[in-house]
């Protein structure tokens, strides 16, 4: 098994800030060399993993991310 490295870690929490800051997934996806759909999932994965396990309202969260699509 793969376990992320720390240098993985902060890249991840990197497009995260970006995001929430405003900055499309397709241009954070070409600051990082990757594709549109891994900066997607690895930043969703983390606001969803936040929502699960913060024990805050969602709202409250969400604050500190980005608008969700309905």
């Amino acid at each position: 098994m793969n376990w992320p490295s720390r240098a993985t870690d902060e890249e991840v929490l990197a497009m995260v800030r970006l995001r929430a800051r405003g900055v499309s997934p397709s241009e954070i996806a070409t600051r990082f060399g990757t594709y549109n759909s891994q900066v997607l999932d690895r930043t969703n994965n983390v606001m969803k993993a936040d929502l699960a396990e913060s024990g805050e309202p969602t709202r409250e969260v969400m604050k500190h991310y980005w608008e969700r699509r309905k």
